[in-house]
């Protein structure tokens, strides 16, 4: 085969930030700063809070930057501190690097001036460190260079943005960018959303493991591992800082599709994928016939509600496995901590699993709580070595995911071994985790 790169807890509901957002339109734009009074200011430039909210809208929850955020002003003007992780996980396909970094950028939102410094590991070689724009899982061009100096690289002094770029600044639409000779269409990248916003960013695993079917082993028919299947990367901004609520909708496929589209729906009772209804269609990329889009998708008050619920997903159809079942499927929602996982799913695996204290299985692999992080990140799996048991941001490539999932490659049996297998619902949850960067949370 070729080789491609609760549980689930709720995210905060969007409907108070699209309201909030049109009592603040007079600010020019400002955006949603949480269920808590705030003492901001607004500039020509946009709005920002002075104060975090127990309702941020840039969770770093739901991003696979595992981005934090912050925000400060002055008497004279608003400033914006963001801090964000650098990661390969945001690039598609996923670069061979076990490289990171960090941005600490600073938005002034009265004067419009952009200030701050990246910093890298691993990658020693950079050739360019950038801001660019275009929203998550898509690209764009080049906005700022920074600079390269002793302790990384900088923004120019006296750097300032375009009308329309402040738009884009606050719709989620820049990302730092990090090349390299290796890599030279990104090693590293990070989305940057603004702080108390109104913004809200998830990554998606699109699988062939998570469509409708009646079978409790896959897709009928098909056999993941070994029967040539479309597999993706789904990443959803939505924007709830204007008058109206928007979504922008990028997947990145391996494969051929014939159709890709965003439903509204989720699981039934018994943790099954379900049918749900249509929301909107994507196009092909007409300079990458691998990309399908849309980034300007209108929503209801009822789809913003779906959103928050973990109620939407992307459904790929080929022409041999045509929508509305389709032939790969991921689900949008926010990724759970790794507490709730253990919680939730990997006391099942515990069970068995008690190592390290083999260099075989069960006992070689020790999932038990306080345990799990260091013994499945980043660590090359026992039945074959080549794979990571989790590869952060990159589900396919995460040996784990093949036993779960029951991939006809994998060495030994599916896992849970002997069953019950895990339905399409806790499937989905750790894929979020793992499409999320697998943090140790």
């Amino acid at each position: 085969m070729q080789n491609v790169s609760k549980c689930v807890t709720n995210r905060v509901p969007l409907i108070c930030a699209f309201l909030m957002s049109m009592c603040l339109a007079a600010c020019g734009g400002g955006g949603y700063s949480g269920g808590n009074s705030t003492s901001g200011s607004c500039g020509i430039y946009g709005c920002s809070s002075s104060s975090s909210s127990s309702m941020s809208s840039s969770s770093s929850s739901t991003s696979s930057s595992s981005s934090s955020t912050s925000s400060s002003s002055s008497s004279s003007s608003s400033v914006m501190s963001i801090s964000m992780s650098l990661t390969p996980a945001q690039i598609f396909p996923i670069p061979n690097s076990n490289a990171s970094g960090t941005a600490a950028l600073s938005f002034d939102t009265t004067n419009g001036w952009v200030s701050g410094t990246v910093t890298t590991s691993g990658v020693t070689d950079a050739s360019a460190v950038t801001i660019n724009d275009a929203f998550a899982g898509n690209t764009g061009s080049m906005v700022v260079a920074l600079t390269p100096g002793t302790s990384g690289w900088a923004v120019p002094d006296g750097t300032t943005l375009t009308t329309q770029q402040w738009s884009d600044f606050w719709a989620g639409k820049l990302y730092v960018l990090v090349t390299s000779p290796a890599n030279p269409d990104g090693e590293l990248r990070a989305q940057i959303i603004p702080t108390n916003a109104g913004v809200w960013l998830v990554f998606a695993d699109v699988t062939p493991a998570m469509v409708v079917t009646s079978s409790t082993s896959g897709i009928p028919g098909l056999q993941i591992g070994t029967d040539n299947l479309v597999w993706g990367r789904a990443a959803v901004t939505v924007n709830s800082n204007s008058t109206a609520s928007t979504a922008a909708v990028n997947v990145n496929l391996w494969g051929t599709a014939s159709d890709v589209q965003l439903f509204t729906g989720g699981f039934d009772s018994n943790g099954n994928s379900m049918a749900g209804t249509w929301l909107s269609t994507l196009t092909a990329d007409s300079a990458n016939a691998s990309h399908y889009m849309n980034e300007s998708i209108s929503l209801s008050a009822s789809d913003v509600t779906n959103f928050t619920s973990n109620n939407w997903y992307v459904n790929v159809g080929t022409s041999a496995h045509p929508l509305p079942n389709g032939e790969a499927r991921g689900q949008i929602m926010t990724p759970p901590t790794l507490a709730d996982l253990q919680s939730n799913i990997f006391h099942i695996c515990a069970a068995c699993h008690t190592g390290p204290t083999s260099t075989s299985l069960p006992s070689g692999q020790d999932l038990t709580p306080g345990h799990t992080f260091t013994s499945v990140v980043n660590v090359p799996s026992i039945e074959q070595s080549t794979l990571m048991r989790i590869r952060p941001g990159d589900p396919e490539n995460s040996y784990l995911i093949h036993k779960v999932e029951g991939w006809t490659t994998i060495n030994g049996v599916q896992m849970p071994y002997g069953g019950p297998y895990l339905k399409q619902a806790q499937i989905a949850t750790i894929l979020a985790w793992v499409t999320a960067g697998a943090p140790n949370n």
